[in-house]
């Protein structure tokens, strides 16, 4: 199957909140704290500048009501400037896919091939290196810059890339390509990145307009569904066990696990959940060693130690520097 990108679409609404605006607020903050620690000098915002001035967004409920445009409207500007940029009509569009969608989609496949591949240790160690993709993408598709802070970071996790992949042995029943697996982990870690912040990025509006993040979770599993469907067959040799195996993955592992997180999306930022997620490649490998007697090896071991403290310490940091601004 061919893929081609026709056109890109975007939208930014007009009011512009500067940095000199926040230190207009009389906040706590300046443009030289702020671009010392995240690098921005400025970002757009669907509420009037006046009503920020007014209220400074203290209850963001009540900021529905002042919005100028909706996440949905936001979403149909862009499309419509690059249906407009491929010169085609909406009537030529078949299906529409959401962007965390894509993001699970891909995630969902690749670590499923990658635990095929390779060890469970190296499959959950490489996902969890998805902070290294986003701040190495950041300035390209954020324009955020990089501070010294995150190029340390960035080290660190490139460290412990290097000792996983490093750590690859001959292979063994529950590791049958361990250098393909890790490579599909590490692409795993890539699309798991795009999945957190376009889940989070949901979340946070579900609590103003419509937009459902669970909506993206079961669209990417169904999708996810649909593809690997004509590679599981023929279905040969299996016996109750197996599918009552599927059924609880399908049921605990993809479906609650998922459903939980988009709900505690709601409440606490990124920060904590990155944090709380690290519990997943604490206790992964350790399954893996009790039930299927596998080893993942001293390396991976220590690639694995250093991106899961790397990524708490970083994530500690980031929460003490955050700007002190009421949302």
């Amino acid at each position: 199957m061919t893929v081609y990108v026709h056109a890109l679409g975007h939208f930014h609404p007009e009011n512009e909140v500067t940095n000199e605006f926040l230190e207009e607020l009389d906040i706590g903050t300046d443009d030289e704290w702020i671009q010392e620690r995240v690098g921005i000098t400025s970002r757009r915002t669907v509420l009037p500048l006046e009503y920020i001035r007014e209220t400074k967004n203290v209850d963001v409920r009540a900021a529905t009501e002042a919005t100028e445009y909706t996440t949905s409207d936001l979403g149909v500007r862009a499309a419509e400037l690059a249906i407009s940029r491929a010169g085609i009509s909406k009537a030529d569009i078949g299906m529409v896919i959401g962007g965390g969608s894509v993001g699970l989609l891909a995630g969902l496949s690749l670590f499923t091939l990658a635990n095929k591949l390779t060890t469970a240790a190296n499959a959950i160690f490489l996902q969890d290196t998805a902070p290294f993709y986003i701040l190495l993408l950041g300035p390209l598709l954020l324009g955020e810059r990089i501070r010294r802070q995150d190029i340390a970071f960035m080290l660190a996790l490139a460290v412990g890339l290097v000792l996983i992949f490093g750590s690859i042995r001959a292979p063994v029943e529950t590791a049958t390509n361990p250098e393909l697996g890790n490579l599909l982990a590490a692409c795993a870690g890539v699309s798991w990145a795009l999945t957190v912040l376009g889940l989070r990025w949901l979340a946070v509006r579900s609590l103003e307009n419509h937009e459902q993040p669970e909506a993206a979770v079961v669209t990417g599993c169904f999708v996810a569904s649909v593809v690997a469907v004509p590679f599981a067959f023929p279905v040969a040799d299996t016996t109750v066990m197996d599918w009552l195996i599927v059924l609880y993955l399908g049921v605990f592992q993809i479906g609650l696990a998922y459903l939980f997180i988009a709900e505690g999306m709601r409440h606490i930022p990124a920060l904590e959940t990155s944090l709380l997620l690290l519990v997943e490649p604490v206790f992964s490998p350790i399954w893996a060693w009790l039930l299927l007697a596998e080893s993942p090896g001293t390396l991976a071991v220590f690639g694995g130690g250093i991106v899961i403290l790397a990524t708490a310490i970083h994530s500690l940091q980031r929460r003490r520097e955050a700007v002190p601004m009421t949302s």
